[in-house]
């Protein structure tokens, strides 16, 4: 006891040889130390994580001759429609957080985010034109309500598309040859995180790729260039290079010989087949793959070859071919029934097979007149696995669209798409910037 008492008597001698700011400064210190030491305490065993944070900018190059090839380019980063397609093409909110649909009064109602402008929602589509025009839209709240002058079973899908000028950036800035866009802090999804968008307009391919090597951009549309600084991305578009066999033909009625091309096996007797193509070298290179692949199987193609509008007003018209290989847009409804329908035969149906079953027109027909997305989903795939058993066609590619973005960027999510601006179809979730974070488990 007389030690402690004793070490207390020397440690206020010490301190009173202290001015009085010393002391001050003392305290504080000892202030300071004590509070970093509880933190310290308290935090034992708790760990932290970067999570995505606003901020940064992000720098696209892209190939454009003219402001409508770059509109479409970028439509998805300014416009958005009432729903939206995830890179599964499964339907999901946009500018609505939900919907109903009902069956027996046809009509479709919206519940808008809160910051979505309704008026100009209902403006938008009150102006719109082709599928989507004569609609009675009327307003409620935040609601959106739209019966159509007939019943639409794609306009559910039609809804998606991006019309409305309200997305999650804005342009801030259109110079000669650079469009600057600002993130909406009012986008429906939650603002961007990356707060500004600058898309620089190239018209040599070459150049753009210089730029994203030397870091002036941090993505380029349109290439595809995968580095330890730039990750490479594919998004399927919705369209393919298909093969028609017209089974109105002699020939071409002969399945085992349809199936043959499509599976590229031998067919005997040996024969020759007339095929019509597009002039064009994604077509011509498709053709020259199918020779060399069947030439040894016993079937030879005897390929012409045509512009586009010689095919469309001559050949499609009047079924003159044997086979066409041409293009196929399926687009954002998933209904196929305008490809396969026997009543889509005459011109100008678009039925380039002429194919004909019964059993799948049934079924083609009661997805057709589906309004209800479950629905009108199950019965097309009902319809395309037995259209699949008939061969009148064969998918045999796919469109793609590339583009390559530097790694800085994260979150960036490709599948499927309608369009080439589908590469942006989750921008307001990509991300630069990264803040420190407490963890949760």
């Amino acid at each position: 006891m007389k030690t402690f008492q004793g070490v207390i008597r020397f440690i206020r001698r010490i301190i009173g040889k202290f001015l009085k700011w010393e002391k001050i400064t003392i305290a504080l210190c000892l202030l300071i130390a004590g509070v970093a030491l509880y933190f310290k305490i308290q935090n034992q065993g708790i760990e932290y994580e970067y999570a995505p944070a606003r901020g940064g900018i992000y720098t696209e190059g892209v190939l454009a001759e003219n402001s409508g090839i770059l509109d479409k380019k970028l439509k998805t980063l300014t416009y958005s429609g009432l729903l939206r397609l995830d890179e599964n093409l499964n339907l999901k909110p946009a500018l609505a957080k939900s919907w109903s649909i009902d069956e027996n009064s046809q009509t479709y109602t919206f519940e808008l985010f809160d910051r979505v402008p309704v008026d100009k929602v209902k403006n938008t589509l009150t102006e719109q034109k082709d599928n989507l025009a004569g609609l009675d839209v009327q307003s409620e709240g935040q609601k959106i309500i739209i019966k159509p002058p007939k019943k639409i079973g794609s306009l559910i899908y039609n809804l998606t598309e991006p019309i409305i000028d309200f997305g999650p950036y804005q342009k801030a800035k259109v110079e000669e040859s650079k469009l600057i866009l600002e993130a909406n802090p009012d986008w429906s999804l939650g603002e961007p995180l990356i707060s500004k968008v600058i898309i620089r307009i190239f018209q040599d391919e070459d150049k753009m790729i210089s730029a994203l090597e030397s870091g002036d951009i941090q993505g380029a549309d349109g290439v595809l260039i995968a580095s330890n600084k730039q990750n490479a991305y594919t998004i399927k578009l919705q369209k393919y290079i298909a093969l028609f066999f017209n089974l109105s033909r002699q020939n071409m009625q002969n399945k085992a010989l349809r199936e043959a091309i499509k599976n590229k096996t031998d067919f005997n007797p040996a024969t020759s087949v007339d095929l019509v193509a597009l002039d064009q070298p994604v077509f011509t290179g498709e053709v020259e793959k199918l020779q060399a692949s069947l030439s040894s199987k016993g079937i030879t193609l005897n390929p012409k070859y045509f512009s586009s509008d010689q095919i469309i007003s001559e050949h499609i018209p009047q079924r003159n071919y044997d086979i066409l290989l041409y293009g196929l847009d399926f687009g954002r409804d998933p209904d196929i029934y305008s490809y396969y329908y026997s009543g889509q035969i005459p011109s100008p149906g678009n039925n380039l097979s002429q194919y004909f079953n019964l059993e799948v027109d049934k079924i083609l027909d009661k997805a057709h007149q589906a309004v209800l997305p479950d629905k009108r989903m199950e019965a097309t795939k009902q319809a395309q696995t037995l259209i699949d058993k008939d061969v009148p066609n064969i998918l045999l590619k796919q469109t793609e669209h590339d583009f390559t973005i530097s790694k800085e960027v994260k979150n960036v999510i490709v599948g499927q798409g309608i369009t080439e601006s589908d590469r942006f179809q989750n921008v307001w979730e990509w991300y630069i910037k990264t803040a420190k974070v407490r963890k949760y488990k």
